[in-house]
């Protein structure tokens, strides 16, 4: 089990990509310890991090409701980008790379399609591929009318300028990260998202597929 491990420290592999190996061999020896009576030899081998990731937490219902009224201010680009975080959990780049044919009537419900059919569309996975309803509050706040207003087959938010490296999303997280009225990441709008289904009893399987998760 040592020499495996150090076989992937020695391939480049990232220290968290070899944790994923570590942890599913883990995995498997725990059921082998528990049907076969044999030690798990993975157990304690995941590589230490020297440092802590920032811990992320979701926004507060305060939080939240001064997001909202700030977005209200904000130009309808901005705007728009802060309301589907909100009510949609869909990532940054999702958002910010998305063309207004992504938005489509479904059995008369509008959703997105979150999606990589553009050369300058990108997806962090393979399940991030998905469709995820309009919310009744995008729609209140005239989302649809926003997305008629930008024409057809183009970029939604053609003010967030896309780059093989970044994505699309760049320019619009260091403004967020400038502007934002409360001490927390744009990121943790998805976390807030996950809770909110959480606390609905949304079932694990609808909010992986919401989300985009396995």
């Amino acid at each position: 089990a040592v020499e495996f491990k150090q076989s992937l420290i020695t391939s480049g592999l990232s220290n968290i990509t070899i944790n994923k190996f570590i942890g599913k061999l883990s995995g498997l020896f725990d059921y082998i310890q528990a049907h076969y009576e044999h030690s798990n030899i993975f157990d304690g081998l995941k590589i230490k991090r020297a440092k802590q990731e920032t811990t992320r937490t979701a926004y507060k219902k305060q939080e939240a409701q001064e997001l909202i009224k700030f977005a209200d201010k904000q130009q309808q680009h901005h705007k728009f980008m802060i309301l589907l975080g909100l009510f949609t959990g869909c990532r940054a780049n999702e958002l910010a790379q998305l063309y207004t044919s992504d938005l489509v009537k479904i059995e008369g419900v509008w959703s997105i399609l979150i999606q990589a059919t553009k050369p300058d569309q990108k997806l962090k996975t393979k399940n991030a591929s998905r469709i995820v309803p309009v919310h009744s509050e995008l729609i209140k706040q005239g989302f649809i009318e926003f997305v008629k207003s930008r024409g057809q087959e183009c970029r939604l938010f053609p003010e967030f300028k896309y780059s093989p490296v970044d994505g699309c999303s760049k320019a619009f997280v260091q403004w967020f990260i400038q502007h934002k009225p409360v001490a927390k990441t744009y990121h943790e709008i998805r976390h807030s998202f996950a809770t909110q289904l959480r606390a609905h009893d949304v079932s694990l399987n609808v909010a992986a597929q919401l989300l985009g998760h396995g």
